[in-house]
């Protein structure tokens, strides 16, 4: 089981549907979403939309490995600009990541190694913080950075499946 140490992390996985908005985006929404055309671009009966769907994956995937990138390239500049990050250790609350595993491959999991990487990367945050190595504004600062560029990268992959099916569907 895949699990979270943050919890906004974990609410923009799986947030709450209430009955006036029941299609807010969040992971899983996305999740679903990436892999109805993954689904398309994969399956051969589908040969009338079989090449936009792929141009359309591949879209997806470029997307999610610059935002991995960039997530990587963060986590590296703190752990250069940080000294012991676990002089004070932290106890990290765990919440369940679900998804629905049969589901999972290619792109997907792409998405999936995106919270997981801003997870560790808040993890390595909040040690620096605990630890003395950083200010706490500049933590906050960096957590909302990165929720932000995730809230964006939701958005627009799920914005691009929904594209996807109404050209895919002729409308």
């Amino acid at each position: 089981m895949l699990t979270l140490s943050n919890q906004t992390l974990h609410y923009l996985w799986d947030t709450p549907h209430s009955q006036t908005k029941p299609h807010s985006i969040d992971g899983k929404f996305t999740y679903d979403s990436v892999f109805s055309v993954l689904a398309f671009a994969s399956n051969p009966r589908h040969k009338e939309v079989k090449k936009f769907a792929e141009a359309t994956l591949q879209d997806i995937e470029e997307s999610l490995m610059a935002y991995r990138q960039s997530i990587r390239e963060a986590h590296q500049t703190l752990s250069g600009s940080c000294g012991d990050i676990d002089f004070t250790p932290v106890q990290f609350q765990q919440y369940a990541l679900h998804f629905d595993e049969k589901k999972l491959n290619s792109a997907p999991a792409m998405l999936l190694k995106a919270f997981l990487e801003t997870d560790a990367l808040f993890a390595d945050i909040e040690k620096a913080l605990k630890s003395g190595e950083m200010m706490t504004h500049i933590s906050k600062q960096e957590k909302s950075r990165h929720i932000n560029q995730l809230k964006k990268l939701l958005n627009r992959l799920s914005y691009t499946a929904v594209q996807f099916h109404k050209f895919r569907k002729g409308g």
